[in-house]
């Protein structure tokens, strides 16, 4: 498939992951890092009770929140960034990427119509479809020096 018609078809529903980890504000950041570590992710969507995206924790907003209070009982809600980035699932990939890379952040909340959070596009997400691209580049670029 040629870049501009690649371009133009994908959405971020193609992208997105929907098998998410998430938490709750009331959360405790201690158990929030092991949940983080355990699942292998860096961006971590909190969710209220109807499943809502309210904020999102980073590990570094973990890390560093457990290395700079003395109280073991610092919620989720104390650290969560809450005015977060998000997209529908019926955006173009173009334009998620465009939003990750204006805003310098490696994770996308994906959000339906009334704010529920449906799943989460990564720069890991775009980075396997620049690598699906450049391998298939080379398989063709391979077929021409074969000839």
């Amino acid at each position: 498939m040629a870049l501009d018609g690649l371009r133009s078809a994908m959405l971020i529903s193609d992208l997105m992951t929907t098998a998410l980890v998430t938490a709750s504000p009331e959360d405790m950041v201690d158990a929030t890092l092991y949940d983080m570590k355990l699942a292998m992710i860096r961006h971590l969507p909190v969710v209220d009770n109807r499943g809502h995206l309210v904020g999102i924790v980073s590990d570094r907003d973990v890390l560093l929140s457990l290395g700079t209070t003395s109280s073991q009982t610092v919620y989720l809600r104390d650290i969560m960034s809450r005015d977060v980035e998000t997209v529908l699932e019926d955006a173009s990939a173009e334009a998620g990427l465009e939003i990750m890379l204006e805003k310098r952040i490696g994770s996308l909340p994906v959000v339906g119509e009334e704010g529920q959070l449906l799943g989460v596009v990564t720069e890991t997400d775009y980075l396997q479809v620049a690598f699906a691209m450049l391998k298939k580049q080379g398989e063709k670029s391979d077929d021409v020096w074969q000839e």
